[in-house]
């Protein structure tokens, strides 16, 4: 996606974590580490 969009490179950060599609979502562990991190990073950018 990040070839298809006008982001700039330095605004893009990638994250590899293990799962599927719905795990990505509703797993317990992905609810708990990775989501707030996303979360802190959005607001981050946010300013």
């Amino acid at each position: 996606a990040e070839t298809l969009c006008g982001t700039p490179r330095d605004k893009i950060q990638k994250r590899m974590v293990p799962g599927g599609h719905v795990g990505l979502f509703m797993g317990g562990r992905t609810l708990k580490e990775t989501w707030p991190e996303i979360a802190a990073w959005i607001i981050k950018q946010a300013g």
